[in-house]
């Protein structure tokens, strides 16, 4: 059913859990595994020029592929893994690359803010979910749940 996994990161610990949640998955599935880290620009935007700091983005990029190199190490060695770096927004590109690689499943991180937190900033996987072309798996982390064993939340995709 399950035969390409999408794992989508950033530099967080609960990136850690999301990765062995995936690995998990694609082992029991035999799945081949794409790794997803988004720079995101907005980070990087300089409001008073209207211009990207290209330090900034720069330090971005290497946070990005030390990002992808700890997950594929974290990726047990008998999976076929990708890794991709891309730029902009990060719920825009993971759409966008799971669609570029016809991924069956995206896996990624939910923060477990708070409802109002997310009705005023939104969330990258709540955008995710609402538009992927595939089913979404989040790994919730924080509170009790995420320091026994990883909590995997499964929602219908399009």
């Amino acid at each position: 059913m399950f035969k390409r996994i999408l794992i989508a990161i950033d530099e967080t610990k609960l990136a850690e859990r999301v990765v062995d949640v995936a690995a998990s998955l694609a082992t029991e599935l035999a799945a081949d595994v794409a790794i997803v880290h988004v720079i995101d620009e907005s980070r990087a935007y300089i409001l008073d020029l209207a211009v990207l700091d290209e330090v900034l983005i720069s330090n971005l990029r290497s946070d990005g592929v030390a990002a992808l190199d700890s997950a594929y190490r974290r990726m047990p060695a008998d999976l076929s893994v990708q890794r991709k770096l891309v730029q902009g927004d990060p719920s825009e590109m993971i759409i966008t690359t799971a669609e570029n690689w016809q991924a069956d499943l995206i896996v990624l991180g939910n923060d477990s803010r708070g409802r109002l937190a997310h009705f005023l900033l939104g969330s990258t996987a709540d955008s995710v979910i609402r538009r992927a072309p595939c089913p979404v798996v989040t790994v919730r982390g924080g509170g009790k749940a995420a320091d026994d064993q990883p909590t995997a939340h499964a929602v219908a995709g399009v």
